[in-house]
Parts: structure tokens; sequence; C-alpha cells
């Protein structure tokens, strides 16, 4: 996703309490959603993984929450791994990235339904419970990169 095609939006409120953080201990251009599938409800968020090569930020309903019954999904960027080709549903972003949805599945425990995408050297995904392709979608359409 270049800067051009991105959203003018802010990201979500949501990440304000990780945005500095992220930005300064990643190397790892970080794009953040403006819109997040809270059901009308505050959004919160906390650092799951930081490094040079990797952010993970999870969202929850709960400020400081880390229950699964909390849980709304995720948002991450990483160094593209070699060797690593992305597969599933096809979803065409705004930007024209070609994204690869993979619906959540369910045995002793459910996955997340992940939206999975390239851009240059790096991999972005989002990530909902149970969420619908469209609503990751529309997700992914609004990430922008952080200030």
């Amino acid at each position: 996703m270049t800067a051009g095609a991105m959203a003018q939006a802010h990201p979500n409120s949501a990440f304000n309490k990780v945005t500095g953080q992220l930005k300064y201990e990643t190397k790892v251009p970080v794009l953040l959603p403006a819109f997040v599938p809270s059901d009308n409800q505050p959004a919160f968020s906390y650092i799951s993984s930081l490094s040079a090569t990797l952010y993970e930020v999870e969202l929850t309903y709960v400020d400081g929450c880390r229950a699964g019954a909390c849980y709304i999904g995720m948002v991450s960027g990483q160094v593209k791994p070699a060797g690593q080709p992305l597969s599933g549903d096809i979803v065409i972003l705004k930007s024209g990235a070609k994204a690869y949805f993979v619906d959540a599945f369910c045995g002793a425990n459910c996955s997340d339904s992940q939206l999975i995408w390239d851009s240059g050297k790096y991999r972005y995904m989002v990530t909902g419970k149970g969420e619908k392709v469209e609503t990751l979608t529309k997700m992914a359409n609004s990430m922008e990169k952080t200030p």
C-alpha cells in the first residue's frame, strides 16, 4: 500500500497508547486502521509482540484485558517471510493490493478470520474473532501509515 493510496483519516483512537512505542521500536512501516469492528463500543489495544522486524497489536473491548472474552482481533506488520506464499480467497483492496482471506476455523478452539497482504517487502494482517471478509476488508482499506 503506498502513501498516496492510503486514506487521510487518522488511526482509530484505540491505538493512541501504543503508537509512539510502535513507531520507535520497529523498522516495519506501521499501518493502523481507522475502522475497528467494536460494535459501537470503545476499543483498546496493547502490543503483544514487537521487534525491529515485526509488530502485533491486539484489540480488546476492555482496557487492560487479555482474556478471550474481551478480544476483538489483531493488526500486524512484519518483514515479508521468504518462501511463505499467501493463500486463501482473493480480495482486492482499494489500493490495488491483492489480499487473501482465510475464514475462522473451529475445532477445540476457534481461530480468527484473517486478511493478509504483502506491500513491497512487508506483510500486513488484520484479524477478527469470527469476522466476515467484508468487515476485515473495511478494516484493511482504512489502514494508514502512522505519522
